[in-house]
């Protein structure tokens, strides 16, 4: 640990301190900035110093639901889980996330690190966490300014998941053509995890997929199952590349309207049924990608299982209410 990061985290933690009682801000991203300026090197000291080390959670879409399912199930294994549930998943976010966790001297308190992580953030926090586990949820096209195309934003992935070594664990979306590309080649170990519950096919085409074109040669993908946009099963027609075979499958989906949902996951030596207390076929994939986070550190399934069946979204994104004094029950979702 250099001499600097000590001296960094108090004033990280006087920022956030003074920030919050000027409410000037919930101190969730200035203490990182500021500590970054005296100690660059802040975040992989404050990573390495995690007992058990951390994990990097990025995509599109679901990145703050499945980072809080993977985080509860972290802690009913045992886990004390250093976690940015604020949402501030840029670099300095995750500094900040980091300083308020250690102790004045830098020592930190969680057991464990889980960082949610902006798209365009997950390159430097690759380099600066060194994570143990890495889980790359989806890929779709977003903020265009910031991120340009998928397959710029594909690439820069690609090149900072080649430094991942041997002991690290990249956990990818099969169902996603981009993401599933990003474990060839690669000195970590990779676990796929996907949806193999056809009833939940929208049909055989993708028609509105920002990712069409044959990762390896540029041909158009045709899909036999599309179950929204491009997340589905694929197959290049001219050189034969497919939809990796899933390790972790949501093998049987059961949609129970807005109650919840059945999911039955299998993987290697068995399987096991979970109740998500929270609806949408989304939501369901943000619970088997959490699952198979969890299942790849080696966490107990009835561990994962007894974590979801309890779980409750974050604010705004599963809000139930009524529509006036004895009105309709309503529910409104946001599908991010």
């Amino acid at each position: 640990m250099s001499i600097l990061t000590p001296l960094a985290v108090a004033l990280g933690k006087t920022a956030g301190q003074l920030s919050r009682r000027l409410g000037a801000g919930g101190g969730t991203t200035l203490p990182g900035s500021l500590a970054r300026r005296i100690a660059p090197g802040i975040l992989s000291d404050l990573s390495a110093a995690l007992p058990h080390g951390a994990l990097l959670l990025s995509g599109t879409n679901g990145k703050t639901t499945t980072s809080r399912m993977l985080s509860e199930i972290l802690r009913d294994s045992g886990e004390r889980v250093l976690h940015n549930r604020a949402g501030a998943n840029l670099i300095a976010g995750l500094t900040a996330t980091a300083i308020a966790d250690a102790s004045w001297l830098g020592r930190p308190r969680a057991s464990i690190g889980l960082f949610e992580t902006d798209e365009a953030a997950l390159p430097q926090a690759v380099a600066e966490v060194r994570p143990r586990l890495v889980l790359v949820h989806n890929l779709f096209r977003d903020q265009l300014d910031r991120y340009g195309e998928v397959d710029t934003v594909a690439a820069n992935w690609r090149a900072a998941l080649a430094e991942l070594p041997p002991e690290a664990t990249l956990v990818l979306n099969a169902d996603d053509p981009a993401v599933a590309d990003l474990g060839r080649g690669l000195a970590a170990r990779v676990v796929y995890y996907g949806l193999d519950d056809a009833r939940h096919a929208t049909g055989a085409g993708a028609h509105i997929a920002d990712s069409q074109f044959c990762r390896r040669c540029g041909a158009r993908y045709t899909f036999s199952l599309a179950f929204y946009a491009h997340i589905g099963h694929y197959r290049c027609p001219r050189c034969g590349h497919a939809r990796p075979t899933p390790d972790i499958s949501l093998a049987h989906l059961e949609l129970q309207g807005t109650a919840g949902s059945r999911l039955c996951i299998s993987y290697p030596g068995g399987g096991m049924e979970i109740d998500l207390p929270i609806p949408g076929l989304y939501n369901a994939l943000n619970g088997l990608a959490a699952s198979a986070a969890a299942l790849s550190l080696g966490v107990a399934p009835q561990t994962v299982r007894g974590a979801l069946e309890r779980f409750s979204a974050a604010f705004g994104r599963i809000e139930r209410v009524s529509a006036g004094p004895g009105g309709a029950p309503m529910l409104i979702a946001l599908i991010k």
